[in-house]
């Protein structure tokens, strides 16, 4: 269709023509139905990334355990779906949407930071949470970075990711790279449409193990359609409106993050952290993420941190009043837990808006 339509155009008119063309297409390209092009290319590329960190695990089950430092026994990462910081009762929403945190902020060993995600969409800013995959080098540093889970494991962690997601898909295949580098593997997604019944699983986990213990839970959170993500713990319950069902599925989150710490309170060296992939847009008239031009809603999530214990790493960013980029969790963590003593840490307004190339700026 494409070529057919260059092939007409009359020579004296050519330039003028072709720029115009350019530009429909460069306009419309994040647009149904041609932003399948975008997708392909896209998920080529991600393909090969994922294709090149293969080689990089297999080396590392090879390799065995090396000392670390580290304060914890027990480290519980709930990595958010689609949470939006401003409907969080905790960072001040003026709806009680989160009970749970807002008792635990009363301890001294709470800690909430402000922070922006380093995409609208989940494929690329969990790989960026959890690996040393950035804003600007992205497939690059996936490709040859071990995540996380792997820096664990090294330091003697048994690692599990439970996840309520999808395990294949577009969206899915990056994440999924991650997640199998874990020693323990489950997805869920086929048996749930709400995150609870990850309680299951960590009721039923095996509390005689003597090794250190590190647990990732990839949640639905409150990805869109929102009234699916909760079921008995929710404010509403008859909820009428979009922003109702949105907080509803906050409240049943919240809910959730309570029952796991509750579950591991027996251990004092406990880290309990949850953060968000991304923000959402919530409104009677406009709901989700992934939107081009993006929303600044999309960006602005949660990343609280809980310790069992006194830990003076968790204050690294007391005297700074610059915003944190999500892109350096990862290494915020490996702080925190004691890792590494870099603070290697961005503070970056710069963010993916829908697609790596597509780069934005992120005002306060």
């Amino acid at each position: 269709m494409v070529f057919r339509i260059l092939i007409k155009i009359k020579p004296k008119h050519s330039i003028k023509s072709y720029a115009i063309i350019v530009i429909f297409f460069a306009v419309l390209q994040n647009q149904k139905p041609l932003n399948f092009i975008t997708y392909y290319f896209i998920s080529s590329q991600t393909s090969e990334a994922i294709s090149k960190r293969k080689e990089l695990l297999l080396k590392e089950k090879y390799l065995k355990a090396t000392q670390c430092e580290y304060i914890y026994d027990t480290i519980l990462i709930i990595q958010g779906e689609s949470a939006n910081k401003h409907h969080m009762s905790v960072y001040n929403y003026s709806i009680d949407t989160t009970p749970f945190l807002n008792t635990l902020s009363h301890s001294s060993n709470f800690y909430k930071y402000d922070i922006i995600a380093p995409s609208n969409q989940t494929r690329f800013s969990v790989p960026m949470m959890f690996t040393d995959a950035d804003i600007h080098s992205w497939y690059e540093k996936y490709s040859n970075s071990v995540s996380l889970i792997t820096k664990l494991k090294r330091c003697g962690f048994q690692t599990h990711w439970i996840s309520t997601q999808s395990k294949t898909g577009r969206h899915e295949d990056a994440i999924t790279s991650i997640a199998q580098e874990a020693d323990d593997v489950v997805f869920l997604a086929n048996t749930a449409l709400q995150d609870e019944i990850i309680l299951q699983h960590v009721q039923n986990r095996d509390t005689k193990l003597t090794t250190k213990q590190a647990y990732i839970f990839h949640i639905s959170g409150s990805h869109f359609r929102y009234s699916s993500r909760y079921k008995d713990h929710k404010l509403y319950n008859n909820a009428s409106t979009i922003v109702q069902e949105y907080d509803n599925s906050i409240f049943s989150t919240d809910f959730l993050l309570g029952e796991i710490l509750k579950s591991f309170s027996k251990n004092k060296k406990t880290l309990f952290v949850y953060f968000s992939d991304h923000g959402e847009v919530v409104s009677p008239d406009k709901a989700g993420h992934g939107y081009y031009p993006s929303y600044k809603d999309e960006f602005d999530i949660p990343f609280i941190m809980y310790s069992g214990i006194v830990n003076p790493r968790l204050r690294f960013n007391e005297n700074n009043q610059k915003r944190l980029n999500g892109e350096s969790i990862n290494h915020i963590l490996e702080y925190v837990i004691g890792i590494t003593q870099d603070k290697n840490f961005s503070y970056s307004d710069t963010v993916f808006s829908l697609t790596p190339k597509t780069k934005s700026i992120i005002k306060s």
